[in-house]
């Protein structure tokens, strides 16, 4: 609620540069972690739970897209801790981890979703981002 008050009484501001004035706001990496804006936890729990038994004893290749302020990292890493192998985070823009910035199993790439990406993964995940694809359907 806060932060569309304030969107709304600095709308001048905010129609001049929307991404940056929205991702800079000091709620905005909150609202990515409450479950009203992004499926629920144990709902990404399960999938990762089918996923690490899928691949039992092997040490898991995650590739996240889109990034951004890292809400989606900050869930999944916990999960996959145990058979975690490397947990790429890729965005066009900065890559903000807040904790997890220093995770040995972490690491940051430049990333467009409109390309391919490079490597093998057993594991793509993405939240609030493949829909900016030219192509959402190409890019699944």
């Amino acid at each position: 609620y806060r932060m569309a008050v304030d969107l709304y009484n600095d709308l001048p501001k905010l129609l001049a540069d929307p991404f940056c004035v929205i991702t800079l706001h000091p709620e905005h990496d909150k609202m990515y972690e409450i479950e009203g804006n992004a499926s629920s936890f144990s709902e990404l729990a399960s999938l990762i739970r089918l996923v690490c038994q899928e691949f039992y004893g092997t040490k898991l290749r995650v590739f996240e897209v889109g990034t951004g302020s890292g809400g989606l990292t900050r869930r999944a890493v916990p999960l996959l801790e145990d058979q975690l192998e490397s947990y790429v985070c890729s965005d066009i823009f900065d890559i903000r981890l807040g904790s997890l910035q220093n995770h040995p199993s972490i690491s940051k790439v430049k990333y467009d979703v409109n390309e391919d990406v490079e490597g093998k993964y057993h594991l793509i995940l993405a939240a609030n981002a493949v829909h900016i694809a030219r192509n959402v359907k190409e890019s699944l």
